[in-house]
């Protein structure tokens, strides 16, 4: 007796309809009977993976070559990839025996599973994140079930942000370029912290976004597939200020223009305090010190001012002070010495 299963492939789509085959070498005598055995599915109940499976024997009646059941593919609701149906016979009844070669008393059909199993993407931060301290952003690609086989999707940044603007561990701290799911597993997690460099950026927006696995059957991405949150940034232009000169005298009665500067242009109307330090007051010039000093939006500048040293009749020597900016607006940061000196010389004497 040898056996076959026609066709050897189905499909859950098409309703396939298989025909198991025992064929006898020459026609029987009597009713005679084979066990049908079923193997190699996620469940070895063959209601799992097929319809209409009409007996668990094949018949041959008396006097004929031949005999057959059939039974068609479930179209099921399970996500289970390609599977491999194993058919094969034993236990053939008194009046016939079974092939000798192992391949003619068995048969396999593949199945081709029409159900896709779905590859979301989780973010666990919120939507605004900063350089200050140190945030940890963690991605997570989870799949509705056990993936089989690594699956790997790729990772895509857009937005503002970039690269540069995050740091991994390992992998000489780059910013990892795709999510892998392991064999059996549902979810592919990747960790990455946002950088607390020194430039001034302002507000970033980042955006993850995973792609589709190239050739990979069973996978389809699901409803959420990106994310995107802000950086805030915790750097900001750097305010000084330009004098005219360093140097006054009263005799001169030199003329002074004090004029605000930024690193690079602000965002939205920016302040800074202004006062006079040391031996040098408000009492040594003519014209108004301003009390602060603004800079506009999108300026690199503000509006400068003018003072003239006034020619006063006491006697104070070399005067020595410096302007000072304090109490920069939260736009604005200070430079690293905010006190620009001027030298004022004297005319009277005693």
């Amino acid at each position: 007796m040898r056996f076959s299963a026609k066709p050897t492939a189905g499909t859950e789509d098409g309703d396939t309809q298989i025909v198991l085959t025992v064929t006898a070498s020459e026609a029987v005598t009597g009713d005679q009977t084979v066990q049908l055995n079923l193997d190699g599915l996620t469940s070895t109940a063959a209601g799992a993976d097929f319809n209409a499976l009409t007996a668990s024997t094949i018949k041959i009646l008396d006097g004929q070559t031949t005999g057959f059941v059939t039974l068609t593919v479930k179209d099921d609701e399970i996500v289970e990839g390609s599977e491999t149906a194993n058919f094969f016979i034993t236990s053939p009844s008194p009046g016939i025996v079974l092939s000798t070669v192992a391949s003619e008393t068995q048969a396999a059909v593949t199945i081709t599973d029409n159900e896709n199993l779905q590859v979301n993407l989780k973010l666990t931060t919120g939507a605004t994140v900063s350089e200050a301290g140190i945030t940890v952003i963690t991605l997570t690609a989870e799949a509705t079930q056990a993936v089989q086989g690594d699956q790997a999707f790729a990772l895509n940044l857009s937005g503002s942000a970039s690269t540069a603007d995050f740091v991994a561990e390992g992998a000489g701290g780059l910013l990892p370029t795709s999510i892998t799911i392991p064999n059996s597993q549902r979810k592919g997690i990747i960790s990455f912290s946002v950088k607390d460099d020194a430039l001034v950026e302002w507000l970033e927006t980042a955006t993850f976004t995973i792609s589709q696995p190239t050739a990979t059957p069973g996978i389809e991405l699901g409803s959420v597939v990106s994310h995107s949150f802000d950086i805030v940034d915790n750097d900001f232009p750097v305010v000084s200020l330009d004098l005219s000169t360093a140097t006054a005298s009263e005799a001169g009665r030199t003329t002074i223009t004090v004029k605000p500067t930024v690193s690079e242009a602000v965002r939205g109307t920016q302040s800074v305090e202004l006062e006079l330090t040391g031996a040098i007051s408000a009492a040594d010039f003519t014209g108004a010190l301003p009390p602060s000093l603004t800079i506009l939006d999108g300026a690199t500048t503000g509006t400068p001012f003018t003072i003239t040293v006034a020619d006063d009749v006491l006697i104070e020597g070399l005067e020595t002070g410096a302007f000072k900016l304090k109490n920069p607006s939260a736009g604005l940061t200070l430079d690293a010495n905010p006190n620009y000196g001027l030298t004022i010389a004297d005319n009277d004497f005693p």
